[in-house]
């Protein structure tokens, strides 16, 4: 059996958001180190993003669907957990994303 070297990151879902290991709330633009952005970019960075569609363009994180949820007043969640080899690598690759998102999508 082949030991998985992954660390677990982050785990959670679309409309919950994601938590750490411990439980506590994640906001991903504080935990990969972003520092540069006014409290009217991060909140509409918020508003328009969840940290979970945000992981999702990083190659170096490994998303791993737990269960799905269909059919209820709200629509669909997902629930995932959000794991990686390099977390200094993921976070390197999320400030660029965050980065771009802010230049060109905001």
């Amino acid at each position: 059996m082949a030991v998985d070297e992954r660390d677990l990151l982050f785990s959670g879902s679309l409309l919950n958001g994601l938590t750490d290991p411990d439980g506590k709330d994640v906001d991903i633009i504080h935990w990969c180190g972003v520092q540069n952005l006014s409290e009217e970019q991060k909140e509409r960075f918020h508003e328009e993003f969840s940290a979970l569609n945000v992981l999702e363009r990083c190659a170096q994180a490994d998303i791993i669907t737990d269960f799905e949820v269909d059919g209820f007043a709200t629509g669909s969640d997902r629930y995932v957990k959000v794991m990686a080899t390099d977390w200094q690598a993921l976070k390197d690759e999320l400030r660029n994303e965050i980065a771009e998102i802010i230049r060109n999508e905001l």
